[in-house]
């Protein structure tokens, strides 16, 4: 009784009993609550991430069916932009949204094989959409889109700024062509025709929250180039290989380089690389002129090569057919 009124340090046992039951109660108190959170929200982020993500070609697929462990299959979206499914056969989902491609499985399989089917898409993994980063980053490279990414968070995936990081980041868009998705009897979407352009952004204002306004959104084939102190002008130096080559990237421009050989340079075509629609975009008198060439007759020797200039930039689009 005497340890229990006297305790420690003038506080009895009682009190100092009270205080510790008080403070693994808010303890408790707090990880319930970040436990919640954690639970509300992340499977919130990652439904929102796999509804508002358009599936491309590699994509690998989770397709089940409830009460049908039959038609539970995991696929690849193959380069022609579709899957081969069970029933169904091939069915075109390049472009479409995970819940976009639930609704067609589930419409399908109503139709003419199965009462009130209930189907779960989900990507599985992710491998079609990808931006390459270069220049001053710890962490250069090719990373893919998940979802919705901005400029901030591209340069955060790759380690941040290099101590050599000059003022300005160029963001090198590819053209999309206007076409539309092979669809075997099913539905086709057609895709948005845009230009070729180059974007030039003020890194410090981006990174000191002063023009948020310019942390956009990246697109699929973006190039990130974060330029160095000493070589801000980077049109000087290099070119921009994008598309459906082996090793997509900026090259150092080397006078009488043309377009076959930078692309050879880049690692050559990839299989399925329409290399007779290739793309060349150039600056010109500070305008942007651009150019369709048919490599595949210049390999062929029907058509002269194009002798390219510093800050040309090929893309190589994928062949759907």
């Amino acid at each position: 009784m005497l340890l229990l009124e006297k305790g420690i340090g003038g506080k009895s046992l009682l009190d100092i009993v009270k205080v510790v039951h008080l403070t693994k109660g808010i303890i408790s108190l707090f990880w319930g609550a970040f436990l919640s959170i954690f639970i509300l929200f992340l499977p919130g982020r990652v439904w929102a991430i796999q509804n508002s993500y358009k599936v491309g070609t590699e994509d690998v697929l989770s397709i089940t069916v409830w009460g049908e462990p039959e038609l539970d299959k995991t696929v690849v979206v193959a380069q022609d932009g579709t899957i081969n499914y069970p029933l169904l056969g091939n069915i075109a989902v390049a472009g479409y949204t995970v819940k976009e491609i639930d609704e067609l499985i589930t419409r399908l399989l109503a139709a003419d094989y199965l009462v009130n089917p209930q189907v779960d898409v989900m990507v599985k993994e992710y491998r079609s959409q990808k931006v390459l980063v270069l220049g001053e980053v710890l962490r250069p490279g090719l990373y893919i889109l998940t979802g919705p990414t901005s400029l901030l968070e591209i340069i955060s995936m790759a380690g941040g700024v290099s101590d050599k990081v000059g003022n300005q980041v160029s963001i090198l868009r590819s053209p999309v062509e206007d076409r539309k998705i092979k669809d075997n009897k099913h539905a086709s979407k057609a895709i948005e025709e845009k230009e070729a352009k180059s974007i030039l952004i003020d890194l410090e204002e981006l990174l000191k929250g002063r023009d948020l306004a310019k942390n956009i959104y990246l697109e699929p084939g973006d190039i990130v180039f974060l330029a160095g102190k000493k070589d801000t002008n980077i049109s000087e130096q290099q070119v921009y290989i994008s598309g459906r080559v082996q090793k997509p990237g900026a090259y150092e421009y080397q006078k009488g380089l043309t377009a076959l050989n930078a692309c050879i340079m880049a690692g050559g075509f990839d299989k399925s690389a329409a290399s007779n629609r290739t793309i060349l975009t150039r600056n010109f008198a500070g305008q942007q002129q651009i150019f369709k060439i048919n490599l595949d007759l210049v390999k062929e020797g029907k058509r002269p090569d194009i002798q390219l200039q510093p800050g040309d930039r090929l893309f190589v689009p994928e062949s759907f057919w």
